[in-house]
């Protein structure tokens, strides 16, 4: 006899976490693109070479989405505790998700 598999469970924990992302994905087209130029690279290379002169490591994509965020006056929301790093030699704000919401996919 073959033991039943009860997988409903995490399948439908999956399928809320996909729902859920899609449904931000199809709120955040209502906004503009914003170009990124000359001036974001240059930003984002410049928060590179502080930070690591600080000793503060980060990816080239964080710094990249920090100077958008400075660019464009918008806080970061991350559950990346490394932005918390990057918020003391960078101008980024980070924007505070209190512990009980939901953005823990687990």
């Amino acid at each position: 006899m073959r033991a039943k598999c009860d997988c409903a469970g995490s399948n439908s924990k999956a399928y809320q976490v996909k729902e859920v992302r899609e449904s931000i994905r199809k709120d955040l087209r209502s906004f503009a693109d914003e170009e990124i130029g000359t001036v974001i690279y240059e930003m984002a290379a410049s928060f590179f070479n502080t930070c690591r002169g600080q000793g503060i490591q980060g990816s080239l994509t964080d710094f990249l989405i920090s100077a958008c965020a400075v660019s464009c006056n918008a806080q970061i929301l991350s559950k990346d505790r490394d932005c918390l790093h990057y918020q003391r030699s960078i101008p980024v704000g980070i924007y505070e998700v209190a512990a009980n919401q939901a953005l823990d996919d687990k």
